[in-house]
């Protein structure tokens, strides 16, 4: 049996293939999955970042596991996800992982996006990513080549 089968098609529209990015945090009695990115592939690739989550559940058939879980996103789009293990792309060096996943959403999930992004061919994902800045601060930037936070906003050398 693969579990990846059970994830429930009637939990939204439409369902998707993409990627989900999964940290396991570890507390005092429990350890949690943490969701950082979901990748949807459907007309070009999308990103979508959780801005709430619900608890994993997780299930567990002979030596396979399945994990679901739901996200709402910055945009105000509920997503639900559903990852194998035998699924995972890579580990990352900052202890996060990616699996290949299964989404359901809304038919037109693409248009409530946070924005695009691009796969790499090593299995890491590029986002195209906007800093707004005013025209002086541009050149600060470029020159130093980084930027540096602030307690309110990034901003340039």
């Amino acid at each position: 049996m693969d579990l990846i089968d059970t994830f429930p098609t009637n939990a939204g529209d439409a369902t998707y293939e993409g990627f989900v990015k999964v940290k396991l945090a570890h507390a005092h009695g429990y350890s949690v999955l943490l969701p950082d990115m979901v990748i949807v592939e459907h007309e070009g690739c999308q990103w979508f970042q959780p801005q709430y989550f619900s608890a994993c559940l997780l299930t567990y058939h002979d030596d396979d596991a399945y994990a679901q879980l739901n996200i709402d996103t910055d945009t105000g789009v509920r997503l639900f996800i559903g990852f194998t293990r035998d699924r995972l792309v890579r580990h990352l060096p900052d202890g996060s992982s990616i699996y290949r996943c299964r989404i359901a959403g809304p038919a037109n999930l693409q248009s409530a996006a946070t924005g695009i992004c691009t796969a790499g061919s090593d299995g890491n994902f590029f986002l195209k990513l906007y800093h707004h800045t005013d025209p002086a601060t541009v050149d600060k930037i470029r020159e130093c080549g980084y930027f540096l936070g602030s307690r309110w906003n990034i901003q340039g050398c």
